[in-house]
């Protein structure tokens, strides 16, 4: 999956002043699965909703839809992750799963 534009950089008036304030990644297959990886926000702007504005990004991109499979590792951030549809599988492991998606079911 590749964005034109990177997830997570600062708003400003000024580009000169975009400075990278949370990054995220997606690692897939393209077909059934998805792994969400290196979800950083920076120190100072953990308040500002950039964890949300990813997660919403990553759950509504086109590439992403047809997935029967997503899954993360987090240590302390089960309960945001929970808040958006994931569950907790074991210990640091959270997935995604959608059974009617491989079947092509409507969601």
């Amino acid at each position: 999956m590749t964005c034109s534009r990177p997830a997570g950089y600062e708003l400003s008036d000024d580009p000169q002043r975009l400075q990278p304030a949370a990054i995220g990644r997606v690692v897939t297959d393209h077909a059934t699965f998805a792994h969400l990886a290196d979800v950083y926000v920076l120190a100072g702007h953990g308040e500002g909703g950039l964890a949300t504005a990813m997660l919403r990004y990553f759950d509504t991109h086109h590439d992403l839809q047809s997935l029967r499979r997503c899954t993360l590792n987090t240590q302390d951030a089960h309960g945001l992750f929970e808040r958006h549809g994931w569950e907790q599988v074991t210990g640091i492991f959270m997935q995604r799963y959608d059974a009617d998606v491989a079947r092509g079911d409507p969601a």
